[in-house]
């Protein structure tokens, strides 16, 4: 008898093993949120941008610090945020002046941050797990962004119509259609870009004419970029930040608000902020940093509604600019700009 209700124990473990859904996930809307200032010392600005990571307990945060060689990126191990050691300044592998702008990767072991040096060239470096390397590249303009889909097909683009390809084994120059570049004061400047191997990659540029801004959208089908359209920047066909969610959909925000890409038309989902940083995992758990007239704030769209996190500061003085989400958690750069010292500010929702 005991060795038959053993048996029957074991089969019910079993089953329940195989038909368990695991833990409940957390609703994205019911976070928890906490706040570090990241302040480098003795440096007047210290003013993080972009964000990204491997995993909640592995992200970066990179930007602008006065002090030019240190406090350009920061990590987060999970407890604490600590400067990253990138110039012999602080310590690090890297000579010279390092201003990060964009920080990609795809593990804890393979991450490229990329931005320009002291003459405003091309800087790519890359983390094998171990420490910091600059990645020997031609000399061209300054680079404000990195993407790519997988390990072996990576983009980094930036001023002067830069872009860069890596295939796995090199990085090589890529080239943009410039017919519409001899009317134009500043050459293209890539600033975003978003996509995959099936349904093609997009990158955001901007250029400058007769002083005003233009915004160009470039698609890449796997062979080679075309322009798909151009436009002011400052109105609805504008473009701040690009990202396409697993199921192919491509979202950009804006100076006016947030957009999704139909039928080569982009139709508003709202028209009554200023949006800038946009990630999600995904089309009903998306996170975007935006700012009204009053303020600035973070909303999460759960494929129905929009929410705003009342929990997060709230303030002109204090723009967002990025967020990412990674393993059910979610994280908020920014910065303060009510004078100086001009101070990091990250919010962490778990």
């Amino acid at each position: 008898m005991r060795k038959i209700l053993s048996i029957i124990l074991a089969l019910i473990f079993v089953y329940n093993c195989h038909n368990s859904t695991g833990p409940e996930k957390k609703d994205p809307r019911e976070l928890f949120w906490s706040v570090d200032t990241l302040l480098y010392p003795e440096c007047p600005q210290t003013m993080m941008e972009d964000i990204w990571g491997s995993s909640a307990n592995n992200v970066y945060a990179v930007g602008h610090s006065s002090r030019n060689t240190l406090g350009t990126m920061y990590h987060y191990n999970g407890e604490e945020w600590q400067p990253v050691p990138l110039s012999f300044h602080a310590g690090g592998p890297l000579k010279g002046i390092y201003r990060i702008q964009d920080i990609y990767g795809f593990s804890s072991n393979n991450v490229y941050a990329v931005g320009e040096g002291s003459e405003w060239e091309s800087k790519i470096l890359h983390y094998d797990g171990k420490s910091w390397k600059e990645i020997d590249i031609p000399r061209r303009g300054s680079l404000f962004c990195i993407y790519g889909d997988a390990p072996d097909n990576i983009w980094a683009a930036g001023n002067m119509g830069t872009i860069f390809h890596y295939d796995g084994e090199e990085w090589q120059t890529d080239s943009l259609p410039h017919t519409i570049n001899h009317e134009y004061e500043v050459s293209i400047a890539g600033k975003s870009m978003a996509g995959d191997s099936v349904h093609g990659y997009y990158l955001a540029t901007y250029s400058v004419k007769n002083g005003i801004m233009y915004d160009h959208l470039f698609y890449n089908n796997g062979d080679s970029w075309v322009l798909k359209d151009s436009c002011q920047e400052f109105t609805s066909d504008g473009i701040i930040e690009l990202w396409m969610s697993p199921s192919g959909t491509l979202y950009k925000t804006n100076w006016t608000g947030i957009y999704k890409y139909e039928g080569d038309e982009w139709k508003p989902m709202r028209d009554d902020v200023a949006a800038s940083g946009i990630y999600g995992t995904s089309d009903d758990n998306i996170f975007i940093t935006a700012a009204d007239m009053e303020t600035h704030f973070v909303l999460h769209y759960n494929g129905i509604d929009w929410y705003k996190y009342d929990d997060i500061f709230q303030s002109q003085d204090v723009p967002y600019l990025d967020v990412f989400t990674i393993e059910g958690e979610v994280f908020v750069v920014g910065y303060t700009t009510d004078g100086f010292p001009n101070k990091t500010v990250i919010w962490h929702g778990k």
